[in-house]
């Protein structure tokens, strides 16, 4: 059983939840997500700076820049540490500002450049997601640990308060193709929440002549509930959600239902792809088909 202690000769656990590589400029633990900016950096003002989300075995977010246009890259800066409260290892949306969850699997498990120039990273067993600047972790440090707080905080799930009422029904039953017909209640299975992915509606695409430039709709995917939330991204109000669960017991294999929806991804038409792993072990792409969100 996996309880998350190391041994002498290994510091790591064998499920990933220590972070004693967590101040390692060469080295990290099993990072769940990987995102490229292909604007200048904030602190470089070089373009191709790759961020990490180095969240099973580390807590954080780390940096590397390049100044040879990809081909070597350097450590240049982190944010993000473990979750402690009351001097224990925790999971809660009470957790302090800029830490992500003691345990649970990939904490941070996304990070997402939004074109408004912040990063958005997913704190999974927190079930929430962190908005930190780009330039985040350069000037300040605690110790060994970076001093990066976070802009803003979007928490998700029931109790906090954004789940959409009973009468909403599920966003797929009247704009999108391939989803289920079960109503909002019915992805309410699960009393706690993981934030495991998330992306932008629509999304940027920057070899795209006409791209969208607001953002202004999260797509988050849910891998308790084994739904995708649709929520606003300035006020994190929930606006609907795609798919379910499936049939209960779940999960679910028809289309529009999830079987351990993991990650998801949108392009720059609105199309929403869903990756599910485990015994989901497939992909499926929801096309809008009736307006009704900003873009």
């Amino acid at each position: 059983m996996c309880d998350g202690t190391p041994t002498n000769s290994n510091p790591f656990s064998s499920c990933g939840e220590m972070n004693d590589a967590n101040t390692s400029h060469t080295l990290l633990n099993e990072p769940p997500d990987i995102a490229v900016d292909p604007l200048p950096d904030p602190v470089t003002a070089t373009p191709g700076s790759v961020y990490i989300a180095d969240g099973y075995g580390n807590h954080r977010v780390v940096v590397y820049t390049t100044s040879d246009g990809g081909k070597t890259y350097t450590y240049n800066r982190q944010w993000g540490t473990t979750c402690i409260i009351n001097g224990a290892p925790s999971n809660s949306q009470a957790c302090p500002a800029g830490t992500f969850g003691a345990t649970g699997g990939g904490h941070p498990h996304c990070v997402v450049l939004g074109n408004d120039g912040n990063v958005y990273a997913c704190d999974r067993p927190n079930s929430r997601i962190q908005v930190f600047d780009r330039s985040c972790g350069a000037a300040s440090m605690n110790g060994s640990q970076p001093v990066c707080l976070p802009k803003k905080i979007i928490n998700i799930g029931l109790n906090a308060g954004q789940t959409p009422p009973s009468n909403v029904s599920v966003v797929g039953n009247n704009a999108f193709k391939n989803a289920a017909p079960e109503d909002a209640a019915a992805i309410l299975g699960s009393l706690t929440t993981r934030a495991c992915d998330m992306d932008f509606w629509p999304n940027v695409d920057y070899l795209a002549t006409k791209s969208p430039t607001n953002q202004n709709t999260i797509v988050d995917v849910d891998l308790n509930n084994d739904n995708v939330w649709v929520m606003d991204s300035k006020t994190a109000n929930v606006l609907g959600a795609l798919g379910a669960c499936g049939i209960i017991p779940c999960p679910g294999h028809n289309a529009g239902h999830f079987a351990y929806s993991h990650t998801g991804a949108v392009d720059s038409k609105g199309n929403v792809y869903i990756a599910e792993t485990i015994t989901g072990r497939r992909i499926q792409k929801f096309v809008q088909v009736k307006s009704g969100y900003g873009n």
